[in-house]
């Protein structure tokens, strides 16, 4: 399952970033170092967390 990504400018969400480099005609593989921090990213595009996978992760678990 893809990451989605949301554009914090517009509010739109994209499924992953592939879509987003689709429609703005940016290579794939910059977008993806955008996003996972290994190129800065100077564009409006983050990952979108979703809360509800935390839980399912278990990451929030109290111990």
């Amino acid at each position: 399952m893809a990451n989605k990504i949301i554009d914090i400018r517009t509010g739109k969400i994209y499924n992953s970033a592939k879509e987003v480099a689709d429609e703005f005609n940016i290579p794939h593989s910059t977008i993806r170092c955008w996003i996972n921090g290994s190129r800065k990213n100077y564009s409006t595009f983050k990952l979108l967390i979703d809360a509800g996978s935390r839980e399912t992760k278990g990451e929030d678990k109290e111990l």
